[in-house]
């Protein structure tokens, strides 16, 4: 036998070793689908109750005093504070544990709604690698797929590439504010080679399982995982908090179809700066501080502006607010769920803080925020690598009327129009008036994975109560 038949026949045994394990998976994944579906049927038939943590009112403890806030921080801080917890935080052991919650969801959706999931995941790939031939792999190599990634991840960290599955330095990031104002921050990292590995496949494993749990199959949804619509754009979050009450920044120009709408002339020529969003983008991507006497002096330099920078975009142009100085640049992020029945629920209050830049996309420190007091109580080490070192200077530290902006985001996720919105993160500010201001809302798909598996208990309930999973 030459070399080139010893090759081939190599080759030949990995691919029919290689078919005999899909097939294996695929055989044992559809044992386990009927004999899930046969207990379902058998529950139905006698019509006993599924013994399910999902069936039933929720706990009684976990409801606050407004009687409509699950206190899914509760159990979060719990697991964060370090007190129920040995842990290290992005430990190779900590990353294995949230790793393996992952796949567990990743078996419980295979199982449990295999024709949705397998949608999804299409859709997902699609939409979130920009390869539909990945899609339509992901689909067919489905019980495969964690050790597809898991493989794929490992010969990128190898090889010094990005993840073709989760790429956020593909962004553009050079068109932020400032070249410190990128957020990538809070999706880097800085660990070793193991934890480095690790940590790459938790964060695109996560994203992709947590989002079937968020949107399910909505395609509105799942394309809102990766970029906003005109649907779920600034504009959209705006006119949502201007709707409940919520103090947003003033508007004093909208740039669309490459035309410049001057909502109030007297507010630019009167301001020391304006600030330019474009209205579907985030982490900062695109927006520009436009200075008086350094960028423009007239409505019409601005619209010039507008004009040379923001072609067959949309934005919009408004008052810059300014943080209560001796919080110093900050945003609270709060984070709030809504079941199927629209029941609105709150899940954490973050403060990103500890940034010499002008946004919070710069932030070196987190701390979570009890929402009742309004004070710091807890640091947010838990949500990336970067936070490892948070200073101890900014806990016990108050922000006025966060009990309020807790209300206030509640009702407006109420209002929200779409089903697939279960889970949105809200960005708002401390002002230098000392009231609230909200910036807008975002569907949590960055926010939530972060939560979800940092324990099990925590995905059991998310899927439970949050969940579209939790009518079935």
């Amino acid at each position: 036998m030459d070399i080139l038949e010893q090759v081939s026949y190599c080759l030949s045994t990995l691919l029919n070793s290689f078919v005999d394990v899909l097939l294996s998976s695929y055989k044992w994944t559809l044992l386990f689908v009927v004999v899930y579906k046969a207990v379902r049927f058998v529950f139905w038939v006698t019509g006993l109750p599924l013994p399910s943590v999902a069936r039933g009112p929720r706990a009684l403890e976990s409801l606050d005093v407004r009687g409509d806030t699950f206190l899914l921080a509760e159990q979060i801080n719990r697991d964060t504070t370090g007190q129920h917890v040995t842990r290290e935080w992005f430990s190779v052991r900590d990353l294995v544990h949230r790793s393996g919650v992952a796949v567990f969801a990743f078996m419980v959706a295979i199982v449990t709604a295999p024709c949705d999931f397998m949608i999804y995941t299409y859709h997902y790939m699609r939409i979130n690698t920009r390869r539909p031939l990945l899609a339509v792999s992901a689909v067919i190599f489905l019980p495969l797929w964690p050790v597809v990634m898991a493989i794929e991840t490992i010969f990128a960290k190898i090889l010094n590439k990005d993840s073709v599955f989760f790429d956020m330095e593909d962004e553009d990031t050079d068109e932020t504010i400032d070249e410190e104002d990128t957020g990538l921050q809070f999706f880097t990292d800085d660990l070793p080679l193991v934890a480095g590995t690790v940590f790459k496949f938790y964060q695109s494993f996560a994203y992709y399982m947590a989002n079937f749990y968020i949107v399910g199959t909505h395609l509105d949804g799942i394309q809102v995982t990766y970029w906003d619509t005109a649907h779920t754009d600034k504009l959209f979050w705006r006119s949502v908090l201007a709707g409940v009450g919520a103090k947003i920044p003033k508007s004093v120009a909208l740039w669309r179809d490459n035309t410049a709408k001057i909502e109030d002339r007297t507010a630019i020529d009167e301001a020391e700066e304006v600030l330019i969003k474009v209205t579907d983008s985030c982490l900062g991507i695109g927006d520009k501080f436009a200075v008086r006497g350094k960028d423009y002096e007239s409505t019409e330099d601005l619209t010039k502006i507008l004009k040379e920078n923001y072609q067959g975009k949309t934005c919009v142009v408004m008052e810059v607010v300014k943080p209560l100085p001796r919080l110093g640049v900050h945003s609270l992020d709060i984070l709030t769920a809504r079941d199927p029945n629209g029941h609105v629920q709150l899940l954490d209050v973050i403060v990103w803080t500890g940034t010499n830049t002008r946004t919070s996309h710069a932030a070196k420190d987190a701390y979570m925020i009890d929402h009742r007091t309004g004070k710091t109580k807890a640091y947010c080490k838990w949500y990336n690598p970067n936070f490892a070192n948070t200073s101890p200077d900014g806990l016990d530290v108050l922000y006025p009327e966060v009990a309020k902006a807790v209300t206030v985001v509640m009702e407006a996720h109420r209002q929200v129009p779409y089903p697939w919105m279960s889970v949105v993160g809200w960005d708002t500010m401390v002002t230098e008036r000392g009231d609230m201001v909200f910036f807008e809302g975002n569907l949590a798909a960055w926010r939530c994975p972060r939560r979800l598996f940092l324990s099990l208990k925590n995905f059991i309930y998310f899927i439970s109560h949050i969940s579209w999973t939790s009518k079935s």
